[in-house]
Order: C-alpha cells, then sequence, then structure tokens
C-alpha cells in the first residue's frame, strides 16, 4: 500500500483516522495472520493488496478487510476508498465484511460469504 500521505481525499476525511501498519505504527514484516489480529484488536479496518486476508473470515466478525487489486496507483486507490466511505459511513458498516476493490467495482460479502453487493 503507498503511504497515508499519498491519499489525500482520505486523509482529509477525519473520521477515517486512515494509518499505515508500516510508515505510522512501524511493524512491518510480521506475518499475516498477526496483522490480521492486530487489526480486531485495535479495531481497524485493514486495507490490502494481499490475497491472503481474504480467506481468513473467521476473525473477520470484529474486524473487516478492504483488498485492492494489485497494480492499482495511489489516486486510484484513494478515489475508490472515498467511494466506498461514502457508501459506509460507519466504522460498524464495515465489521465482519469482506470487500474487494477493483478497477471496475466495489464486491461486498460479509465474513460467512453472504449479503454480495456491487458498488459502483
Amino acid at each position: 500500500m503507498p503511504p497515508r500521505k499519498k491519499l489525500p481525499h482520505m486523509n482529509k476525511r477525519g473520521s477515517c483516522n486512515l494509518k499505515h501498519i508500516t510508515h505510522d505504527h512501524k511493524k512491518s514484516g510480521l506475518e499475516d495472520f498477526k496483522v490480521l489480529a492486530w487489526a480486531g484488536k485495535e479495531n481497524r479496518v485493514l486495507i490490502t493488496h494481499d490475497k491472503f486476508f481474504l480467506k481468513q473470515r473467521s476473525i473477520q466478525k470484529k474486524t473487516a478487510v478492504v483488498k485492492i487489486s494489485g497494480g492499482a496507483m495511489a489516486q486510484e486507490i484513494d478515489e475508490r476508498l472515498m467511494k466506498l466511505v461514502k457508501k459506509f459511513p460507519n466504522q460498524e458498516d464495515y465489521l465482519g465484511r469482506v470487500i474487494t476493490i477493483t478497477s471496475r467495482d466495489i464486491h461486498v460479502l460479509d465474513y460467512k460469504g453472504n449479503d454480495d453487493r456491487l458498488i459502483y
């Protein structure tokens, strides 16, 4: 993921409290399952490029994962995340969800694989 300073729209939105696990929390090199556990403990929505997190639905009842398709530029990530935040303005709206953002759409599933929705 790009450093958060490259996501100006998300940073301007005060309710987002966007933080980068490496740049802001100095937690680079953590194993994936530890990152997900940390996100749950900290009540964070995890935004990632890593497909590993899409398979870890057992923990996602208390957190959420937003997977950004590889190759997206920072500006596109910023725009897509803003569209998602406008659709789901409260953090509680994300809990238990797996959200995949591609260049064409935003796909939302709950942790059981239900509630399949497309947002564009």
